[in-house]
């Protein structure tokens, strides 16, 4: 009688477990209130950079991985060493990940430009999508997430950051064969997948309803009106009208429109939309604008206070590299790659005051 119920026991449990997949943990992270960074030459990165950074309360970072050469487009298939395409940025994430859980900032993946991926290239998309290419992209994640069982602070992993021009073949064919691939491993680090839009727009939640995978978060850029953030770089017109202000979204030759926080309101709701609709997490992994921009301080106090009126979790863009979105770079200083500029910005004191929310 008393084996009897012993294998009941165990057969109710191992019963358990085949119906709930996923009967470990996942990682538990923080609120995410934090910045963008990029993995790559232009960005010159030290520990005290990062003191700084723990000292104004961000919490999260995330490392947009790429290439070690973005100019190559890598055709020929890696061999022996799946890393031979990043063998410096293997070295220099390894660095600034150990640093990053010596602060206790928690990190963000984010899988940007791949070997075979140039932004612009068809070739990434040949036989109904079935090549190299994307097989190395979920070997990639793979990796990332090997790193993870050595570097704690590893939170997330984005499997592809602004994934277009091939929106359509990213939800049909990429998405269910990483998730796939990847739920077999069973490893407790939730996957991000970016909105299918041009440049991750929010635009892509609409009439899209996920992937239906309790590892699964989301993720979205908000650059809205694009040619007030993006002004005078990709030959777009300065634009003067500072914020709250008559802006042009995405082409000039639209006609304005005044926008102000309710404008931002409204733009906002399609991701309040999307989770209602899916019960699943947006985090906005990347927004910004130029620091020459009229009144962006105005404009990111108003974005900011919207995100934490609904819980969205956010990323500023950016802390290094160029530093044309650099917050601590006045609006007249030279262009360059240092990461930080000296300049106590109306912007960067929005930045921190919203930091300081972290706890």
């Amino acid at each position: 009688m008393k084996k009897t119920i012993i294998l009941i026991i165990s057969l109710m449990i191992l019963h358990s477990c085949h119906k709930d997949e996923y009967v470990f943990s996942f990682v538990e992270t923080k609120h995410i209130r934090g910045i963008n960074i990029t993995c790559a030459d232009e960005t010159v990165l030290s520990k005290l950079d990062i003191e700084t950074w723990k000292s104004w309360k961000i919490n999260t970072v995330r490392i947009n991985f790429n290439k070690d050469d973005l100019t190559k487009l890598y055709t020929n298939e890696p061999s022996s060493n799946i890393w031979n395409p990043y063998l410096k940025n293997k070295e220099r994430l390894k660095q600034w990940l150990q640093w990053f859980n010596e602060s206790d900032i928690q990190v963000i993946i984010s899988l940007d430009m791949l070997w075979g991926d140039d932004h612009n290239s068809d070739s990434l998309w040949t036989n109904n999508g079935v090549n190299p290419y994307l097989q190395h992209r979920i070997t990639m994640c793979g990796e990332m997430e090997t790193l993870g069982k050595q570097f704690k602070n590893i939170v997330y992993i984005e499997i592809w950051n602004e994934p277009h021009p091939y929106n359509q073949l990213y939800k049909t064919y990429f998405l269910p064969k990483v998730l796939n691939e990847m739920t077999t491993r069973k490893y407790p680090i939730k996957l991000i997948c970016m909105a299918p839009a041009n440049w991750g727009n929010i635009e892509g939640f609409d009439n899209w309803n996920g992937v239906n995978s309790e590892m699964v978060v989301y993720s979205t850029h908000v650059y809205e009106p694009w040619l007030y953030t993006h002004q005078q770089i990709y030959g777009n017109p300065a634009d003067t009208s500072g914020w709250p202000g008559w802006h042009k979204s995405y082409s000039i030759n639209e006609q304005p429109v005044y926008l102000d926080i309710s404008s931002v309101r409204q733009y906002i709701q399609r991701i309040k939309d999307f989770k209602a609709r899916t019960g699943s997490d947006v985090i906005i992994t990347e927004f910004g604008v130029l620091r020459w921009a009229i009144d962006n301080d105005k404009y990111v106090s108003d974005l900011l206070n919207v995100l934490e009126e609904n819980d969205i979790q956010w990323i500023f863009h950016s802390m290094s590299g160029w530093n044309g979105w650099n917050p601590t770079y006045s609006a007249l200083k030279p262009q360059g790659n240092a990461t930080f500029g000296g300049d106590e910005t109306n912007l960067l004191k929005v930045l921190k005051t919203h930091w300081l929310l972290n706890k």
